[in-house]
């Protein structure tokens, strides 16, 4: 689902120049999705900036520290993708809701604070878990979903393209 939110700044909006706030390295989390949002770049041409590559910790704290660094080269990047929605709100603090940032997870205070996200769907995750054989230890095959919200810089209400995310959002 990080590729249907990347796909979204890029296709929708025209964000090039991604900056990125990762979770802590040795997190396998972490780690997937900054490959995934790093192999996105590459297979559609957009430029990798190490200078905006920064390692945060899923804490509201590390996302304002990075929030400090690129706001000292706001020229420089045209979105902030974080990889979850603490350090999205953490940035939103410093940077302010002008700048466009997105998050991960779809948590109550990203709904509040109209954080566009990616909604894991972590309790379909648990269900399909309990539903299939238990000799399987293939993944759920369970995707999440792209939650759209202002903090991207849509208007998710005036954009009909929008609505069905919104629909399916009962805390949008």
């Amino acid at each position: 689902a990080l590729r249907k939110l990347l796909e979204h700044l890029w296709k929708h909006h025209g964000y090039r120049r991604m900056a990125w706030v990762s979770g802590p390295r040795r997190n396998q989390e972490s780690q997937e999705r900054e490959t995934v949002f790093l192999e996105y770049l590459k297979e559609n041409g957009l430029p990798v900036l190490p200078g905006l590559i920064h390692e945060g910790n899923f804490q509201r704290s590390s996302g304002r520290a990075a929030g400090r660094e690129l706001a000292k080269t706001r020229e420089a990047w045209d979105v902030v993708v974080a990889a979850n929605d603490l350090m999205a709100l953490g940035l939103q603090e410093i940077l302010g809701t002008s700048a466009p940032i997105t998050g991960y997870d779809n948590g109550l205070a990203s709904r509040q604070a109209g954080l566009t996200t990616v909604d894991p769907q972590l309790a379909l995750q648990v269900q399909t878990l309990l539903e299939r054989p238990r000799e399987s230890s293939s993944p759920t095959g369970v995707d999440g979903r792209l939650v759209i919200r202002r903090s991207c810089g849509c208007h998710p209400v005036a954009e009909p393209q929008h609505q069905a995310f919104l629909a399916a959002d009962p805390f949008g």
